[in-house]
């Protein structure tokens, strides 16, 4: 984290950008930066791909059907 704070761009402002992607802004170079962090590993992409496969869903979305999702709780997170 005090890596991040030194080159955040509160305390450098436009030059915490690396100069060729200055001119796209703060705000590309943040989502930049979060979808890199975000990545998942390739290990998990391939499993989730492989999912995806043996569910059907790969091929129900590359022919454009529909896909509904739905998630069911169970249980009260109140509680």
């Amino acid at each position: 984290l005090a890596q991040l704070r030194r080159e955040s761009l509160a305390t450098h402002g436009g030059d915490a950008i690396p100069r060729p992607w200055r001119h796209l802004g703060a705000f590309w170079w943040a989502s930049h930066l979060l979808e890199e962090l975000t990545r998942p590993a390739q290990s998990l992409e391939e499993r989730v791909d492989a999912a995806a496969r043996e569910s059907g869903l790969a091929a129900a979305l590359e022919a454009g059907e529909t896909v509904i999702g739905l998630h069911v709780r169970h249980g009260d997170s109140c509680a």
